[in-house]
């Protein structure tokens, strides 16, 4: 039993009662997890598993397989969920965080720079999102070890670099 603290990226049904949820952890990176019953009639995580819920977990180990264990979420981050333009934000952090991680290796400075941008999204208002994206994209680009903080890029070329390291297209960026 490990407990460590993750945001949920992505959540689907698994038969009945299950969930299989893709979760990126400061201690295991980007995992798949079974949540057994919890869909059930009396669902066992509530509205815990929700997409960019910050959560703390136990995860359980039995094999090869992890399962998810208690869960307390630590940050909802509400504000953030509350207009589009932030939440198209933030899912353009997550998309580009999948695309640059492979599964179960772990790296936690980028869990914890994407844990700090999601906090300020949350509580800055809608103002300057293009800025604080291009801040994010360098920022992740630094930690994989692509760009030093003596470059001088412009906007465009930090688009094109995160685009060519990702294979994500950022047309709606500017």
């Amino acid at each position: 039993m490990n407990t460590t603290d993750a945001i949920v990226f992505h959540v689907r049904p698994l038969f009945e009662k299950d969930l299989l949820i893709e979760l990126f952890t400061s201690e295991f990176g980007r995992i798949k997890v079974f949540a057994k019953y919890a869909q059930s009639k009396k669902p066992r995580f509530g509205g815990q598993l929700t997409t960019l819920n910050l959560i703390q977990t136990m995860l359980i180990k039995k094999g090869t397989a992890v399962y998810l264990g208690q869960t307390k979420v630590s940050n909802h981050f509400s504000e953030l969920k509350k207009t589009y333009n932030k939440m198209n934000v933030a899912y353009q952090f997550l998309h580009v965080i999948r695309a640059v991680t492979q599964l179960n290796q772990e790296n936690k400075e980028l869990f914890h720079a994407l844990v700090q941008y999601l906090t300020v999204l949350n509580h800055n208002s809608d103002e300057n999102l293009n800025g604080f994206k291009l801040e994010f994209y360098k920022h992740v680009l630094q930690i994989e070890g692509l760009m030093t903080n003596s470059m001088k890029l412009n906007e465009y070329d930090i688009i094109k670099m995160i685009e060519s390291y990702t294979n994500i297209h950022l047309k709606d960026i500017l």
